[in-house]
């Protein structure tokens, strides 16, 4: 039987909806400026507040971050701003593994059957959906592979192509799913909102 959560109820503070954590920022501009140097990283902040000398390390409107993601990418194109995202969303799972996941709970996720751990894991990750999806509604299904969607998605809102753009949302699941839940986990974007779905919808194996 599928059962479904809507986590959009989940923000605790009304002044924080249609805001994201910084590191949807931090990690894209450090990727790219890694792999392309400082000119392509100011490109892609242009349009918004912030610039290299002076990054968020708090939470940012989420206008902020779908300009980072539309610049990312038109300046790279698809395929290359496709790569920077997975590697940003590769890189903030690694933080919040260091910085955010309390170590009892990931040995606890490492000690229990996948299916078990991947409820554990994404009942934490739908608490803290407001820290993620902005004004998003996230929602989480389980029954067959878990799924996961966001509605009105604020990482490609905007965006009409043929391909999926939220490589950053993907790989930050994968990577948290591998760590944490198994070594042979997929996740894979089955809809996006870019590709004119309904909403983006993640698929979720362990």
């Amino acid at each position: 039987m599928t059962t479904e959560v809507a986590a959009a109820s989940a923000r605790p503070h009304s002044e924080t909806a249609g805001r994201i954590g910084p590191n949807a920022i931090l990690q894209t501009v450090a990727v790219i400026r890694a792999r392309f140097g400082d000119a392509a990283a100011s490109r892609v902040l242009a349009g918004t507040p912030w610039r290299l000398e002076h990054l968020p390390d708090e939470m940012v409107p989420e206008r902020d971050v779908l300009t980072v993601v539309h610049a990312t990418l038109r300046d790279l194109g698809y395929e290359q701003g496709h790569r920077v995202m997975d590697a940003a969303g590769a890189r903030t799972a690694r933080y919040l593994l260091a910085q955010r996941i309390p170590k009892a709970a990931q040995c606890i996720m490492k000690l229990v059957p996948a299916p078990i751990a991947l409820r554990i894991l994404l009942t934490a990750i739908q608490r803290n959906s407001w820290t993620f999806a902005g004004s998003a509604t996230f929602v989480v299904r389980y029954g067959g592979p878990a799924v996961v969607e966001f509605h009105d998605c604020a990482m490609c809102r905007g965006l009409h192509g043929t391909a999926s753009a939220c490589a950053f949302y993907e790989a930050t699941f994968r990577e948290l799913l591998l760590a944490l839940v198994s070594p042979r986990a997929r996740v894979i974007e089955t809809a996006c909102m870019a590709a004119d779905a309904e909403c983006c919808r993640f698929q979720l194996w362990v």
